[in-house]
């Protein structure tokens, strides 16, 4: 018995396999799951699989190649990487040069320099690594990411270097142990997974690889193993169950990666070449994805940015609905813009990938160096010209919308002191002081990075009190706090600096209402609890022994207000009442009201921002006014507005000191 188990891991037999039609159906029904995912309309909430399946595969066909070559005393890495560059660069290169001439024509400059910082790394295949120190895969920002996508592309890349290598040493010193060798790494990467929580297992290839090797794995039983269409159809049917069954909160979880990809290989290894489900997976129309699926792939990612982009210019800003208001017309444009990503993909596969493949001469050499000296040249023509912002007009509010989109940082500063804490493990220790000499009431200034926007107005206009700034980005202050996330050293280091504080004014302001709308399945969670519990609790606890000045919500917008004014809105706006009916609001003015300390002064930012310059309404602008920096954070001018009743109040105090 131990010996026939073996047996099927033995790879002195392994040809070269021949041409699989269920690989290609495979294929298809992988990039259609990420397809359909990322265009976000509702089905296959897990479709973000697909890209697991194609790891899967390549590692079954990768490793077939170079050991079947290995025994057979032909493989040559050169052979290899050739091979490689063909099949992978002049595809890559097409999409890269179209979506980077979409992009100079599209993105406004900040945005460009954006895309063009990730330009380089997908050039290079080391985007996993640039995408898994910026902001998570189905976040927001995300979105707008033409080449999001690159960073699985960049894995198989960096393992066609490696595992030539790795195959080769292996073959030649320790034979006997390749599939031992190949299942510790398997364990080793799983491991890996469930030991950590880091978000870099999304994009790094060692949390990656076992995915990979797993195929490889797949390869060496199939080849000797008796076929079975039943096991086949149970590996098809637990491969599919994942995608439907699983949503956006699982994505970086290995689980339903473990479940999917063990019927992915079952099929693999159990299907015949005359079956039933070899007929389903090579239907003609499958065959034909599966064939422009890398294509697809590449195209896929851009051209639904763009569209987002176009749906951002021309509907309404609206929060009832993230999805931009999403109708029939607009499903319509979606089918079109699919349709239009599997006709640019069937010209990319048979001029340039097809072509690439027969056929490679120095020509073709050139062209692939060409590109890249065209990559290389747009980069740095782009920084070098600020994101070719003269291409916007030159007027007093575009050079504002320009000058508050690249300025997210002006606020950190004050009389050369960092008055704001970035980092959630590693506080300020000594909290940002001035006006020292001053002998009025003392001023703190309490909350998140919204807090941080009023710092240099409120430091400018304030000049009769001594100010100190207690600011940390995304969690607030808070007595007591729930969610474990915000119980962290600047909180607490905060929570013991303000329990000596008394017969002070303290102002305090962040960001409650949005964290509740970004994330609306938590509204009976931890985020409410801390709203209704800790909340009121905490503005009581300030204004017992000190005077409170807190400022209730700002009302934000999608996406950020420089790019919507850089995009040709003349005025960036909402329907106040539209705003005012968000649950998170709605939740925070009942808190609000009962709120009743006699110590407490409550200035309601939406007075000076809404009804105020066009009724009905909230700004981000007026004609020559740009009130934001970004989507929710104040520009220097929206700051000064907000500043001024501030300072109203504190004068007031000090007249009643």
């Amino acid at each position: 018995m131990l010996r026939s188990f073996t047996n099927l891991f033995r790879i002195t037999n392994i040809d070269r396999i021949s041409f699989r039609k269920d690989i290609n159906g495979l294929r298809a029904i992988a990039v259609l799951s990420v397809l359909i995912y990322h265009a976000e309309v509702g089905i296959l909430k897990a479709g973000f699989l697909g890209v697991d399946i194609f790891f899967v595969i390549s590692g079954y066909l990768i490793t077939n190649i170079i050991i079947s070559e290995l025994n057979n005393q032909t493989f040559k890495f050169s052979n290899f990487y050739l091979r490689r560059i063909k099949r992978i660069l002049p595809a890559l290169f097409s999409v890269l040069l179209l979506s980077s001439l979409f992009s100079f024509f599209i993105l406004t400059p900040k945005v460009l320099i954006e895309y063009v910082r990730s330009l380089i790394p997908a050039t290079f295949f080391y985007s996993n690594i640039y995408f898994s120190n910026l902001d998570f895969y189905n976040s927001e920002p995300a979105r707008f990411m033409p080449l999001l996508h690159t960073w699985s592309l960049a894995i198989e890349e960096q393992f066609y270097i490696i595992f030539p290598l790795f195959v080769f040493l292996i073959h030649k010193y320790f034979r006997k142990y390749t599939l031992q060798i190949f299942l510790i790494v398997i364990f080793g990467s799983i491991y890996l997974n469930v030991s950590t929580d880091s978000l870099d297992k999304f994009y790094l290839i060692e949390f990656r690889i076992w995915e990979l090797i797993i195929g490889s794995v797949s390869m060496i039983v199939e080849q000797n193993i008796k076929k079975n269409k039943i096991i086949a159809y149970f590996g098809f049917a637990i491969m599919s169950f994942p995608l439907f069954y699983f949503n956006n909160y699982w994505i970086i979880d290995i689980e339903p990666k473990l479940i999917s990809l063990f019927g992915v290989c079952l099929i693999l290894i159990f299907n015949p070449a005359k079956s039933s489900l070899t007929d389903i997976l090579s239907y003609r129309y499958l065959e034909k994805i599966g064939l422009w699926s890398f294509s697809i792939y590449l195209f896929h990612q851009p051209a639904l940015v763009f569209f987002r982009i176009f749906n951002e210019r021309n509907l309404p800003i609206s929060w009832k609905n993230p999805d931009n208001q999403r109708d029939i017309s607009n499903y319509f444009l979606l089918i079109l813009v699919i349709s239009l990503i599997m006709y640019l993909s069937k010209l990319n596969y048979e001029l340039i990938e097809k072509n690439f493949i027969k056929s490679y001469d120095k020509m073709k050499s050139y062209s692939l160096l060409f590109s890249v000296i065209i990559v290389v040249i747009f980069s740095i023509t782009t920084f070098s010209s600020n994101g070719f912002e003269k291409r916007w007009n030159d007027n007093t509010l575009t050079k504002k919308a320009l000058q508050f989109q690249e300025k997210n940082n002006y606020d950190l500063i004050i009389d050369n002191q960092v008055c704001h804490s970035k980092s959630r493990d590693e506080p300020i220790k000594d909290f940002c002081k001035i006006n020292n000499e001053s002998k009025n009431i003392p001023i703190y200034v309490l909350g998140d990075s919204l807090a941080r926007t009023i710092n240099i107005p409120i430091s400018k206009m304030v000049k009769d009190n001594p100010i100190t700034f207690i600011t940390g980005d995304s969690c607030i202050f808070l007595i007591n706090v729930f969610n474990e996330r915000c119980k962290r050293p600047d909180n607490e280091l905060a929570t013991e600096y303000v329990a000596e504080i008394e017969n002070s004014i303290i102002i305090y302001i962040a960001d409650l209402w949005q964290k509740i709308e970004d994330k609306p399945n938590q509204l009976e969670n931890i985020l409410v609890l801390d709203l209704k519990n800790t909340f009121p609790t905490t503005i009581n606890y300030l204004s017992k022994n000190n005077k409170v000045i807190l400022l209730t919500q700002i009302p934000a917008y999608k996406p950020s207000v420089p790019t919507l004014i850089l995009e040709g809105k003349d005025v960036v706006k909402i329907e106040y009442s539209e705003w005012k009916n968000l649950n998170g609001v709605k939740i925070l003015d009942d808190i609000y009201k009962n709120l009743n300390s006699e110590n407490l002064n409550i200035i309601y930012v939406e007075n000076i921002f809404c009804n105020s310059f066009e009724k009905n309404f909230c700004v981000g602008n007026t004609e020559n006014k740009v009130f934001y920096s970004d989507p929710k954070h104040l520009s220097i001018e929206g700051a000064e507005l907000v500043a001024k009743e501030i300072f109203k109040i504190v004068e007031t105090l000090n007249k009643n000191q």
